[in-house]
């Protein structure tokens, strides 16, 4: 078995801006138990950047996949795997200065995309999926990824389905079975890939989905960690 495992909205709760989170004093001890008693076989996937995640959790020993698969870190190397000729500088400046412009909007730069997000003004969504197409249609190496009270501009191709099949290649896990716990429209591409290697999703929270099972909340899912290391 391979576990991959989401964060934001998995492993720690959705807080009310990106840097915002707490960490639950238990998740490192939990997830280097579950990477030593799984033969090193737990992955983390992210939208966040590989290298915020591990800011957070420093002592996960992992792979890292983050910015929804454009890059991955392991044993301290980073490695890109979607290039962007986009020139960042422009977008960076267009997305910071309509996000200013627009009270409860918070711009979030990342190494390879662009989010806004919207949690603390919804009535703007509208506003922001317009504003956030038309920088896609100018951009065609570049697509709208939706999130949780955020759209993101990523490069085109970049998703954690493409993260847990580069991985299964990558580390010579293809025939172990793949598990993915996640809460958001993000996970549904790395979902619909487990069926390849016999493997199954796990939704966190409400909404449509793929997945095969359900869990509530990220609290039961680090329950969830607790029993299968305990087992």
């Amino acid at each position: 078995m391979v576990l991959f495992l989401d964060f934001d909205g998995c492993l720690v709760d959705i807080a009310a801006s990106p840097e915002s989170i707490e960490i639950p004093e238990e998740l490192p001890r939990l997830l280097n138990y579950a990477y030593y008693r799984m033969d090193s076989r737990v992955v983390l996937v992210s939208g966040r950047p590989t290298e915020t995640i591990l800011q957070y959790l420093p002592s996960f020993a992992g792979p890292v996949y983050g910015s929804h698969g454009s890059e991955v870190q392991f044993d301290g190397l980073r490695v890109p795997l979607i290039e962007v000729s986009t020139e960042a500088g422009d977008i960076v400046k267009l997305i910071r200065d309509f996000a200013d412009h627009h009270d409860g909007m918070q711009f979030e730069q990342k190494p390879m995309s662009f989010a806004v997000h919207y949690r603390n003004c919804p009535q703007n969504e509208p506003v922001v999926r317009q504003f956030m197409q038309d920088l896609a249609s100018v951009h065609p190496d570049l697509e709208l990824q939706e999130a949780k009270m955020a759209l993101e501009l990523k490069p085109v191709g970049a998703d954690k389905g493409r993260a847990i099949l580069d991985a299964m290649e990558r580390y010579g896990w293809t025939d172990k079975k793949p598990i993915h716990i996640g809460d958001d429209v993000t996970d549904e591409k790395a979902f619909s890939v487990l069926d390849q290697y016999g493997g199954f999703g796990v939704k966190v929270g409400d909404g449509a989905t793929v997945a095969n099972y359900h869990v509530p909340t990220p609290k039961a899912v680090r329950e969830l960690l607790q029993r299968w290391i305990a087992a």
